[in-house]
């Protein structure tokens, strides 16, 4: 069973009918005789409105994905107003199944018991009230715009003249934009973004396109493999990639926080009024993200094509392998560097360890094993937005066997020497991360007192 085929099957049709139809066609079916003007006018009213909406919500879902298909721009265009469109019809959907189980739980223990359950009823009301709540909420910030936060630095030109050569050269080479300012942070990735930025622990709001370079990963690539990594980012300009982005991204990262809203948001046993809400939201999040990723991952080998561009295919397929068979010991950096903040001290530059594990791991792994291993994966997981690495390497014309140990190995004027004065500002970073671990609650310093206040009361 391929990708789709399991996303977008009956298990999603079945799952949003079981969920959306059955409540309100019950009640058409008892009231249908004598229509709005019986003595049951309400009940067919309100199964007739929970009917239609629940229509609205499948239409919405499976339709506006069905015409975007895989076309980026129809589906920057569709996205947002289906989802808009979806999240209010299912408010009162909810709002209208909630009303009729209540009327009918209230309707038949009355008349079988003389009694009825008063806190079932208010809790499916409660229930019904809160999803309605989350997801007309979620509706409206559909039109606002938050900036993202990064943990990062920015590097001005006139203070790091060599790095914005590179990105200066690189753009010119490609015919691509220049980004309105660099940042730099100890995540191990490089991207571009044209969402607002805004820096935390330095209260600074930035605007325009940025590109994030990162300090762990400068140690580690040559100064040709960083150039073909800017490259592969500025590639991501010269296709008008972030143009969608910014239209597609926001929507789709604000359906999660609904979706996260409504699993976080727990009222015991109102929360079986939320589930048709789960249902929708979790089948818009698959359909949509399938179809995104796929494109997204088409994109990908077309940046590849500038970074190879602006240096060599060998230089980025390195790039490519190191930041694969690397990426993850910076989870062992984090993870030491929570252990040593519990004792009271934490690591000064996060950057060099990650370097020094990096260069370590060199000379403890089988090198031909751990390539292997890297290069296994041919078939993209359907919501991964990068295609496998074999498949990007083979693209670039180069195979494993060319990726030699000597070539992976931790170069001598790595790019992070393109940052005048690195060794301070990663150990800025440093202490910036180290407060945002404790800020999250991630790590705990043997004491009460933090110096936490500035991040806390941005985060």
């Amino acid at each position: 069973m391929g990708y789709g085929d399991e996303l977008g099957g009956r298990s999603e049709w079945g799952q949003l009918l079981l969920w959306l139809l059955p409540v309100p066609s019950l009640g058409l079916f008892f009231t249908f005789s004598d229509g709005a003007n019986g003595d049951l006018g309400t009940l067919y009213e309100l199964s007739m409105t929970g009917f239609v909406c629940g229509a609205i919500v499948l239409a919405s879902v499976f339709g506006a994905s069905a015409v975007a298909g895989q076309n980026r721009e129809r589906l920057a265009t569709i996205f947002g107003p289906s989802m808009r469109i979806m999240l209010a019809a299912l408010a009162v959907s909810i709002a209208c199944q909630a009303a009729l189980l209540v009327i009918a739980i209230f309707e038949l223990e009355s008349s079988l018991f003389g009694r009825v359950h008063a806190g079932l009823l208010l809790a499916l009301s409660l229930g019904a009230v809160v999803a309605c709540f989350t997801l007309l909420s979620a509706s409206f910030r559909f039109l606002k715009s938050r900036p993202s936060l990064v943990r990062a630095s920015i590097l001005q030109e006139g203070d790091q003249p060599d790095l914005w050569s590179i990105v200066r050269v690189t753009s010119s080479r490609l015919g691509s934009i220049v980004p309105d300012q660099i940042v730099v942070g100890l995540d191990p990735t490089f991207y571009v973004t044209s969402n607002d930025v805004k820096l935390l622990g330095h209260n600074i709001n930035l605007r325009g396109n940025t590109l994030y370079v990162s300090a762990p990963l400068m140690r580690v690539l040559s100064k040709a493999e960083f150039t073909a990594v800017v490259g592969h980012e500025l590639g991501h300009f010269r296709g008008n990639d972030l143009a969608y982005s910014a239209r597609f991204a926001p929507t789709y990262s604000r359906l999660g926080e609904a979706l996260h809203a409504l699993y976080t948001e727990t009222t015991n046993a109102s929360d079986m009024a939320k589930l048709p809400a789960i249902a929708a939201i979790s089948t818009s999040l698959n359909r949509f993200a399938v179809a995104e990723r796929a494109i997204s991952r088409s994109r990908e080998f077309s940046a590849d094509e500038a970074g190879a561009e602006a240096a060599s295919g060998m230089d980025l397929a390195m790039a490519l392998f190191k930041v694969s068979a690397f990426a993850d010991y910076w989870n062992h950096v984090i993870r030491w560097n929570v252990e040593e903040i519990g004792t009271g001290s934490r690591y000064t530059n996060l950057s060099i360890l990650f370097a020094s594990t990096c260069e370590r791991s060199l000379t403890e792994v089988d090198w031909a094993t751990s390539r292997d291993a890297l290069f296994a994966n041919q078939q993209p997981h359907p919501i991964d937005t990068h295609p496998p690495l074999a498949q990007r390497v083979s693209a670039l014309q180069v195979n494993a066997e060319m990726l030699k140990l000597d070539a992976a190995a931790i170069p001598a004027d790595a790019a992070i020497n393109l940052v005048h004065q690195n060794a301070e500002t990663e150990e800025l970073l440093s202490i910036l991360e180290a407060s945002w671990l404790q800020a999250i609650g991630a790590a705990q310093p043997p004491r009460s007192e933090s110096s936490l206040d500035q991040v806390n009361s941005e985060v």
